[in-house]
């Protein structure tokens, strides 16, 4: 069967998705009090065991349905698949400000990619341990020494695109999971992509944590220097 394209408004909200019953619902929510008619959000589950399908479609979000577990196989399918202006990819579990969604989307006229810095912003209480932190800096630090691309937060789950930059990345990404931002930001910083960032909130999640913290750092460090070699 031959790829479907879907008619777009002009920004596609990317919510990826793994048994986030407990907070999907939440984050559409907060999207459509934000009242944007050039706003679409698309689901992208991979295989979801729970009701988090079924609470997305009763609040009216399209679903891109896989049925296998990998945030980044998601992603590249979505990324494939759409035809919007821009796309902002934001993670299901409430714990991004939807509220700055505009503020992505008003910096992707100057910038190709728009990043939201956890770092640059603030962290609620509680939202992030002190070894993740640690891990999270590290990692940045890396990737900026890299791809001599100052990054304060490459592993942040709130990210914006313009269409040559996610249309770039569909061809690109080769990280199956959560690695997936690493993956990205290594390509994009290769090609000489203006990477921008922007302050935003973070708070605790709704639900539990799938990041096995020490599988995934010692993940996206490879996964840096992989791209870079």
């Amino acid at each position: 069967m031959g790829k479907q394209l879907i008619i777009p408004m002009a920004v596609a909200i990317l919510l990826p998705t793994y048994n986030e019953e407990d907070g999907i619902g939440a984050v559409i929510d907060e999207i459509k009090k934000l009242k944007r008619s050039d706003f679409e959000i698309f689901v992208v589950d991979s295989g979801s065991t729970d009701k988090t399908i079924s609470i997305s479609e009763g609040k009216g979000a399209r679903i891109i349905q896989l049925g296998i577990r990998g945030k980044g196989i998601a992603i590249k399918k979505a990324f494939s698949d759409l035809e919007h202006e821009y796309i902002v990819m934001i993670d299901s579990d409430n714990t991004y400000p939807v509220r700055q969604i505009p503020e992505v989307v008003e910096k992707l006229k100057d910038c190709d990619v728009v990043i939201g810095s956890r770092f640059k912003g603030s962290i609620e209480q509680g939202a992030m341990s002190t070894m993740n932190k640690v891990g999270n800096t590290m990692i940045s630090i890396t990737a900026s020494a890299l791809y001599l691309c100052p990054i304060s937060d490459v592993c942040s789950g709130m990210w914006g695109y313009d269409k040559k930059a996610y249309k770039m990345l569909a061809e690109r990404i080769e990280a199956p999971h959560l690695e997936l931002e690493c993956d990205m930001f290594a390509e994009c910083a290769k090609r000489g992509f203006r990477i921008c960032e922007i302050p935003i909130d973070y708070r605790k999640r709704a639900g539990e944590t799938k990041l096995n913290a020490l599988k995934y750092g010692f993940l996206d460090i490879m996964q840096l220097l992989k791209k870079r070699i």
